[in-house]
């Protein structure tokens, strides 16, 4: 994590790469509708951009400050046997998690982390399953199915729909886990599936062309790139399968959008004034007799604000961990108390920066 001078431009450079593209071409690019639940359930654009950053430091300074050193420890107390990246490695690296709750929790303390548990998998399978069972219900039963038949279903008809369609997600999603050898290969697979649609939606935020269409042509690219980079590109190169996957599917979403007919001047008008999307929104911007010049400063104004949060949270994280875990410093900065004090001062330092930048506007926007 700390490499020397002269690794930085070697090892450094291709892990911000990869950590970076995998933000960038997966299917949660666009923070999806986890975040997006949080978002909208706030009272206004202060308040949800707040609890962003609230999410954000609780999710990856306080948390990984919680759960990196039980990780660490856990596993020089239950170190994985085996060939390091073999299959058998890999699975029991993932039970350690399981291996310390099971032998060094007490009994009272053990049932609570257990009961946790089953209410964390509790509420991501059905947020998957009513998730699921919306789209078909929705969006293909009564979109297509229905428009094609020429009828209106009743909501009775949609609820039995939904119903079976819950039942058949979950035995697809079965027959699916009982193939997979560990999480890391479930995680891998997803990747790969989500790669082709990642940078498509964070397009459709950032370019007044992109269409649904297009985003239909993404998911259909990924189906096609997937079986192909599977068969020709070998286990060990997953991450140029995921480049190849990515970059086939953003031609033909990108393609697709600018091949079919754009979305009505009106539609594009009016979704442009209730949300002021940043990016490449000119000629939408100037139909509403609005700045032209708005949607891309804002952009530039926006991805500063993120790089300087990013930089604040990630410079605290290795302060506190480095204070924390008793770790070793960099080499060209071999004195601990310096390395931590340093962190910390960036950190900190950073805070009104992005404070400005990402809610300049919206202080006084609280009603």
């Amino acid at each position: 994590m700390l490499p020397t001078l002269s690794a930085v431009a070697t090892v450094g450079a291709l892990l911000l790469a990869v950590v970076c593209l995998q933000w960038l071409i997966q299917v949660n690019a666009d923070g999806t509708g986890y975040l997006a639940q949080r978002a909208m359930a706030c009272r206004n654009d202060h308040e949800a951009r707040r609890a962003a950053v609230v999410f954000t430091f609780a999710q990856v300074l306080v948390r990984s400050l919680i759960w990196l050193p039980i990780a660490l420890g856990l596993l020089l107390l239950f170190p994985p046997q085996g060939a390091p990246g073999s299959e058998a490695y890999v699975a029991e690296r993932e039970t350690t998690f399981v291996r310390g709750i099971a032998e060094t929790l007490p009994a009272g303390v053990k049932g609570l982390m257990l009961t946790g548990m089953i209410a964390a998998l509790a509420s991501t399978v059905d947020t998957h399953l009513n998730w699921g069972s919306s789209y078909w219900t929705n969006d293909i039963y009564k979109r297509f199915i229905c428009r094609a038949l020429r009828r209106q279903p009743t909501a009775r008809e949609l609820v039995w729909v939904a119903r079976i369609s819950n039942v058949l997600i979950l035995a697809i999603a079965l027959v699916i886990m009982a193939q997979l050898d560990s999480i890391k290969v479930a995680w891998e697979s997803s990747l790969l599936l989500g790669a082709g649609v990642g940078t498509v939606l964070v397009l459709r935020w950032l370019w007044w062309r992109m269409t649904a269409w297009g985003e239909l042509a993404a998911i259909a690219g990924s189906a096609i790139f997937v079986p192909i980079v599977l068969i020709y590109i070998p286990e060990n190169l997953a991450g140029l399968r995921m480049l190849v996957v990515a970059a086939g599917s953003t031609v033909a979403a990108v393609a697709t959008s600018i091949w079919l007919q754009p979305v009505s001047a009106g539609t594009l008008v009016e979704f442009y004034r209730k949300v002021q999307p940043p990016g490449f929104w000119a000629p939408v911007a100037r139909e509403a007799g609005e700045d032209v010049h708005a949607p891309l400063t804002e952009l530039e104004r926006g991805l500063a604000a993120v790089v300087l949060a990013a930089l604040s949270t990630f410079c605290l994280l290795i302060g506190l961990g480095t204070w924390l875990l008793q770790a070793t410093p960099p080499a060209w900065l071999p004195e601990r108390n310096a390395w931590i004090v340093l962190n910390l001062a960036v950190g900190t330092a950073l805070v009104p920066l992005w404070v400005h930048l990402g809610f300049r506007g919206l202080l006084g926007a609280r009603d």
